[in-house]
């Protein structure tokens, strides 16, 4: 059976004394000792695989949380801009809308001076236009 002793750095890990281990591998066939120092070599080279790993996964979810924050920056920038483009369109909607209705009551001025019968009629088209220039503003 190995001794085993406490690593002071491992705390209470237990783990097999050099001198028991050289003394253990000396009793053995010496193809035996070949596949233990292969199976130890194999075993170091998985922990300090193990352990790259670990880094590089560390790593990568240090980068991730990174390229989420300056992802966030980016889009709430988009989002302000965006507001800004919406708010200068519901301002070009809306002048339209005015200048369109301020037209149409200018040509059903006209035509109501001409063609009196036709006024209410005229007047009747230009209030629909208006409230539906009012709808579209109210809609952006």
């Amino acid at each position: 059976m190995l001794n085993t002793s406490v690593s002071p750095d491992q705390g209470t890990t237990l783990v097999p004394s050099s001198s028991s281990l050289d003394q253990h591998l000396g009793a053995l066939s010496r193809s035996t000792q070949k596949q233990v120092s292969r199976g130890l070599e194999r075993l170091t080279a998985d922990v300090v695989l193990a352990a790259a790993q670990e880094r590089a996964d560390a790593g990568m979810a240090l980068m991730r949380a990174q390229h989420s924050k300056e992802l966030a920056m980016y889009v709430e920038g988009a989002k302000a801009e965006l507001a800004e483009l919406h708010e200068h369109g519901r301002g070009l909607v809306a002048n339209t809308a005015i200048h369109e209705v301020t037209a149409t009551g200018a040509l059903a001025d006209s035509v109501s001076k001409a063609y009196p019968i036709v006024a209410p009629h005229v007047w009747k088209i230009v209030d629909a236009q208006a409230t539906g220039s009012a709808m579209t503003v109210l809609r952006y």
